[in-house]
């Protein structure tokens, strides 16, 4: 794609929008500024962009754009693998000044700041604890740079507030968090949950500015993260030669007393890892997208279900999955992307092992790694996911104890980055990954691999790029990897 930018029509397209708005020469420091949705700026190839007005037709979204707001983004363009048209046709009439790069190298500015940065290693003493002994003496970053970038961005994306956990070679340094807890909605639900809150206070005797505030240590919402959890399970009974589970042990077989339509029983165990199975997203089947009919049919089982525990849950959801056809053959390509497909795991996993998959979870992962805050459903409390345009999520938010080994585990940050380690540990071929979990050395990395894409031009449900799907965690191609 970097052709492109050599390109002799680019060239001459891009001369004729500089000699037009007249060439001039902005800063690193003048593009930061311009970091917002009504003013976004980009560099590329030491050009300055103006992109605001392209964000809604942007085929990868806004946020991919929002991401790289007011800063160098020439690795990350290329590695999109934009087409000719996009550079051509789109990004030189986007042109706005030239880089000014007398005297500063980008490798040196501040990511925060856009200003150079000095040698002098910035520590905040109250918000950067100190190394543990194991830890080498590394250079530290700036508090108050990080804190500025995630500002930024909860600014940027309409968010209450952000958390971070900063992890330097293999160490936990910093753990922070900016902005309140949740935004106070106008309206009628606005006024409950202020009442509630203002409840709240008086029976903990807390004052309301304590409330708001966010840190770094409160529980969040895993969302689809969960999904990794399961997959990291799945991986651990398979390797336990007490557990009669393999990769391509069959629905079917492992629920036996279901009696399920041929297809659905023949989906393997890979198959619903990977998505490749045809079950639809979820239990609106292929009307999912609309939410009306996933909405009612949730209705349904949780009058079903109701005073159920979540394994006999999870069976009753099995049985409502059984009566959708299928979205194609299982196995025969990747998609839909499926919360369906892994709350059967769970199934699958309480099945064999006759455990609750909540007890397994705590059990096999959460107890080794001394992730003490993991939990399941959404967490409760003042703390709300909010959407890309910053509107919270309803105080009702669907909180359905079949659901957890899909999308709804919380933990701190703290209890993630435990997790996150082991598998970042697997990634880097680092001796004992896994062992903490009793798997074998590279296991993980089983779980890792890109299953999806199979074959060249499979289509993926994800944004336009070079993007896939492992076991529980989505990968991306990048050029020369």
């Amino acid at each position: 794609m970097a052709k492109h930018f050599k390109d002799p029509e680019f060239l001459k397209q891009l001369d004729q929008t500089r000699r037009h708005r007249g060439q001039k020469t902005m800063t690193v420091h003048e593009v930061s500024s311009h970091c917002t949705r009504e003013d976004l700026f980009i560099i590329v190839d030491n050009v300055v962009y103006d992109v605001t007005k392209f964000q809604k037709e942007h085929p990868g979204g806004v946020l991919s754009i929002l991401e790289v707001a007011g800063k160098e983004a020439t690795e990350v363009f290329l590695a999109e693998n934009h087409s000719r048209y996009a550079v051509v046709s789109k990004l030189s009439q986007c042109y706005i000044a030239d880089l000014d790069t007398r005297g500063v190298k980008m490798s040196e500015t501040d990511p925060a700041t856009g200003e150079p940065q000095s040698n002098q290693t910035i520590t905040e003493p109250n918000a950067s604890p100190s190394l543990p002994p194991s830890c080498p003496d590394v250079k530290r970053l700036s508090a108050t740079a990080v804190n500025k970038i995630f500002s930024d961005h909860a600014e940027m994306f309409a968010l209450p507030g952000m958390a971070w956990l900063v992890r330097e070679h293999g160490c936990s340094s910093m753990v922070g968090a900016c902005g309140v807890r949740s935004k106070k909605l106008a309206g009628a639900e606005g006024a409950e949950e202020e009442q509630r809150g203002s409840e709240g206070r008086k029976e903990g005797g807390n004052q309301a500015s304590e409330e708001a505030a966010l840190s770094g240590e409160e529980v969040f919402h895993w969302g689809s993260c969960s999904k990794a959890l399961t997959a990291t399970l799945i991986l651990i009974l398979i390797q336990d030669p007490s557990v009669p589970l393999e990769w391509e042990t069959q629905v079917g077989h492992a629920l036996p007393q279901l009696a399920l339509p041929p297809d659905m029983a023949a989906i393997t165990v890979r198959q619903l890892l990977t998505h490749r199975s045809g079950l639809h997203a979820d239990l609106g089947g292929a009307g999912a997208d609309d939410g009306n009919a996933g909405k009612r049919a949730e209705e349904a089982l949780s009058k079903t279900t109701a005073g159920l525990s979540p394994t006999q849950s999870r069976v009753e959801y099995v049985k409502m999955m059984a009566k959708i056809e299928l979205a194609h053959v299982p196995g025969s390509r990747y998609g839909p992307y499926s919360n369906a497909g892994y709350t059967i795991l769970g199934a699958v996993a309480e099945a064999v092992t006759g455990d609750g998959w909540e007890e397994l979870v705590q059990v096999r992962v959460a107890k080794p790694l001394g992730m003490g805050s993991l939990g399941f459903g959404f967490p409760r409390g003042e703390i709300r996911a909010h959407d890309e345009e910053g509107v919270p999520a309803p105080a009702e938010a669907e909180d359905v104890p079949w659901h957890a080994p899909a999308y709804t585990c919380h933990a701190t940050l703290s209890d993630w980055d435990k997790f996150a380690r082991v598998h970042l540990a697997a990634l880097r071929g680092e001796p004992g990954a896994g062992e903490e979990l009793g798997l074998q050395e590279d296991a993980l990395r089983m779980i890792q691999a890109p299953a999806s894409p199979a074959v060249e031009g499979e289509g993926f449900d994800g944004p336009e790029g070079p993007e896939g799907y492992a076991m529980g965690w989505k990968t991306e191609w990048r050029e020369g990897e």
